[in-house]
C-alpha cells in the first residue's frame, strides 16, 4: 500500500491504451482558447489583466490565427493513433488500485501542507467533516427548495450589481463579470476537508471549492481590487526574503535593547467577524491616504455578497456559512490580510517607536520591540 500511495495523488498511471481521439480534441480546443487570447491582447497594454480575467468570446476569435490552428491540428492528428501502452505500475499497484477503486467504505484524500495521501473509512470522514465543521457555528444547514432559492437570489443580486449600479467602471470589467455569470451551469460550491496528519491528535482542514460557482467570477474580480491594497499596508510581507533583506538593512542599529517576537493569528479566517470587518473596510478605504483613487463602494457591495452568500452542497446536503471569511472565495485570503493589517496600523500609531518592526505573512506575525530605559514603564506598555 505504501508504494501506491508513496506515488502521490498527482502521479497518473498510464492507461491501456494511447489517448482516445476525443481527449485529443479536447486538449487541442484548450490550446486553441489560450493562444487565440494571448494574440488577442499582444502589443496591448493596459493595467487590466486579461491572464486572470478574462472569458473569450466567439465573436473576437482572429480567423487567420483560427486557420493556422486547424492546419495544425490537422497535421498533428494523423500520428495519434491507437496503441497499447506499458504500464507504469507494477502488477501488485496494480492490484491494490483495483482494490480501492471497488471498495466502497475507504476514501482516499490529500493531508494539508502536502504530506501525501491519506485512507479514511468513509464513515469517519463524514462523521470528522460533520463534527469538526458543519454542526458548529459558523454553519447553517439548508433544504435543498431552501438552497435553490437562495442561489437565485444571489443571481439576482449579481445581475443588479452588473446593471442598476453600473459596477464596475472598467467596460472589460463588465465584460467579464457577465460572460463569468452567463457562463454558471452549477450554482453550487463544493465542500471537503484535507487531514492535518501532522498535528496530534490528527485534525482536519476545511476547504470550500467556489470554482465555476456564481461566486467565482466576481471573487477573482473583488480579488484583483483587494490585492494592491492590502500590498500598500505597512505590515504586508511578501515573503521570508523579503523579511531578511529588512533585517539586513539594520545594519548599525542597537539590538542590545530589543526583542524579537513572533505571533500566530489563530483561526484568522472564521474568527473574522463580518459586520465589524465591513464597517472598518468602508472606513479605511474612505479615510486612509493609502486608499487614493479607489472606488469604495462597488469593493464593499460586492465584499457583502461574496462573504454573506456562500452557500455549498456536501454530498445530498446543502449548507451556508453564516460568519467569518467565506472559505474558498478567491478574496478569502485578500480580505483576512486588510482586515488584520487594519488593526496592525492601529497598533503602529499606538505605541509608536517602541514597535519598532511589525510584519505579517498571511497569519504569521514577526516584530521587533525596543525596550523603554525604565523596567517598570516597559512593562506597563
Amino acid at each position: 500500500m505504501q508504494s501506491l500511495l508513496g506515488l502521490g495523488l498527482k502521479f497518473c498511471p498510464r492507461p491501456e491504451f494511447t489517448t482516445s481521439q476525443s481527449r485529443f480534441s479536447t486538449s487541442l480546443d484548450c490550446f486553441a482558447k489560450d493562444l487565440q487570447t494571448k494574440c488577442y491582447f499582444a502589443g496591448k497594454e493596459s493595467k487590466w489583466t486579461p491572464k486572470q480575467l478574462y472569458i473569450l468570446n466567439d465573436q473576437i476569435i482572429n480567423r487567420e490565427i483560427q486557420a493556422r490552428i486547424d492546419s495544425f491540428s490537422k497535421k498533428l492528428k494523423p500520428p495519434f493513433r491507437r496503441r497499447t501502452v506499458c504500464s507504469n505500475l507494477t502488477p501488485i499497484q496494480h492490484r491494490l488500485l483495483s482494490t480501492l477503486r471497488h471498495h466502497p467504505d475507504l476514501l482516499v484524500l490529500n493531508s494539508d501542507k502536502n504530506l501525501g495521501p491519506v485512507i479514511l473509512e468513509q464513515e469517519v470522514y463524514l462523521r470528522r467533516c460533520l463534527t469538526d465543521h458543519l454542526l458548529t457555528r459558523p454553519y447553517q444547514q439548508l433544504s435543498q427548495e431552501e438552497a435553490d432559492n437562495f442561489t437565485s437570489e444571489t443571481r439576482h443580486l449579481l445581475k443588479k450589481f452588473l446593471t442598476e449600479n453600473s459596477y464596475p467602471n472598467s467596460e472589460m470589467d463588465m465584460t467579464y463579470l457577465r460572460r463569468s455569470l452567463e457562463s454558471v451551469t452549477d450554482p453550487y460550491a463544493y465542500f471537503y476537508v484535507l487531514a492535518k496528519i501532522h498535528k496530534s491528535p490528527w485534525k482536519t482542514r476545511p476547504i470550500i471549492s467556489v470554482s465555476g460557482s456564481l461566486l467565482y467570477g466576481l471573487g477573482k474580480w473583488l480579488d484583483q481590487q483587494l490585492q494592491p491594497l492590502v500590498k500598500k499596508l505597512p505590515t504586508y510581507l511578501f515573503s521570508s526574503f523579503q523579511l531578511k533583506n529588512d533585517l539586513d538593512n539594520m545594519h548599525g542599529t542597537d539590538f542590545s535593547c530589543m526583542s524579537l517576537f513572533t505571533g500566530d493569528v489563530v483561526a484568522m479566517n472564521p474568527s473574522i467577524n463580518l459586520e465589524d470587518a465591513f464597517l472598518r473596510i468602508r472606513n479605511f478605504l474612505t479615510t486612509s491616504p493609502l486608499c487614493d483613487n479607489v472606488s469604495a463602494d462597488p469593493i464593499l457591495v460586492a465584499l457583502e455578497i461574496i462573504m454573506k452568500r456562500n452557500c455549498f452542497r456536501f454530498g445530498d446536503t446543502y449548507w451556508l456559512q453564516t460568519d467569518g471569511t467565506a472559505m474558498g472565495t478567491p478574496p478569502a485570503p485578500s480580505f483576512a490580510m486588510l482586515y488584520y493589517g487594519i488593526f496592525e496600523i492601529d497598533l503602529l500609531q499606538c505605541f509608536g517607536s517602541s514597535l519598532h518592526y511589525l510584519r505579517r505573512y498571511i497569519d504569521d506575525q514577526f516584530g521587533i520591540w525596543i525596550h523603554h530605559p525604565d523596567p517598570a514603564v516597559d512593562r506597563q506598555q
